[in-house]
């Protein structure tokens, strides 16, 4: 009795294509390309720093030749940047003289 079932069984899932699919025997894992393993305690930190637009910038020795045509007949005494502004010191016969000179586009800005 036990032989009989056994063979219907298999007729039967023969019959139905049960056993010859290849679709019930294959798994497929879900794509996990894009995913970043955080460790513990970092989960709220931002991963990705903001970047900032790098600005071409003159060289200070540009800054001086700008600023020596502003205040001519004038001797460098130093060039500094700050914010995106050269501050070159000029000295002219006993005056100290400083000049603003714009690092992005070269313009003189002010004479103090």
């Amino acid at each position: 009795m036990r032989k009989l079932l056994a063979i219907t069984a298999v007729v039967l899932s023969a019959a139905l294509g049960v056993v010859g699919t290849s679709d019930a025997q294959v798994r497929v894992k879900p794509y996990a390309g894009d995913r970043v393993k955080i460790p513990r305690g970092q989960q709220f930190k931002q991963r990705v720093q903001p970047v900032k637009p790098r600005l071409n910038i003159l060289p200070p020795s540009a800054a001086v030749m700008r600023a020596l045509r502003a205040v001519p007949q004038a001797k460098p005494l130093g060039v500094k940047l700050r914010n995106q502004t050269y501050i070159v010191r000029l000295k002219s016969g006993g005056t100290i003289t400083q000049v603003s000179v714009d690092s992005v586009t070269g313009d003189v800005i002010g004479i103090d």
